[in-house]
């Protein structure tokens, strides 16, 4: 290879390293200043969102929604309950009244089953069982939303 060439593909490949050097270098001042904006924006809705979730649980906290409360704690005391000890807690009035059927006795412990990942155990206490969970958690979901969106909206109208 005559040294002529040499020399010109030492050039071609300087000035190739030096063009790419430069295209890094302004991607990479691109890059910072995207980053630190999206960054600074990221930070303004978190802080955002965390003073919408502190002033909601406040406003709800000041006006607890009871049928939420009452799903919600009894489908949370339902998943805390042991569902296979023998002490579980009895509370049908048929039972305590003498009458010998009631059709939603296994209902709790059905639940309880579910909660507890054994969806077999609990179709066999009560074949309604899951169809209730699904049913209370879609109620207590829709509550809250509800919540939600009447907090937002006397929010925007005090606005």
């Amino acid at each position: 290879m005559p040294a002529r060439w040499n020399r010109d593909l030492k050039i071609i490949h300087h000035d190739y390293i030096v063009n790419l050097f430069c295209v890094f270098s302004e991607a990479s001042q691109f890059l910072k200043r995207e980053g630190k904006y999206r960054l600074a924006e990221r930070k303004k809705a978190s802080m955002i969102s965390i003073r919408f979730m502190m002033s909601l649980v406040a406003d709800l906290w000041k006006h607890p929604p009871l049928e939420l409360i009452g799903w919600a704690g009894g489908l949370a005391v339902l998943a805390i309950i042991n569902p296979h000890s023998h002490g579980y807690p009895d509370v049908c009035l048929f039972k305590r009244i003498s009458i010998p059927f009631c059709p939603g006795c296994g209902l709790g412990r059905s639940i309880s089953c579910f909660l507890h990942g054994d969806p077999m155990r609990s179709l066999q206490v009560h074949p309604l069982g899951i169809l209730a969970t699904l049913i209370l958690a879609a109620r207590a979901i829709t509550l809250l939303n509800q919540s939600i969106r009447q907090f937002r909206a006397s929010k925007t109208s005090l606005s």
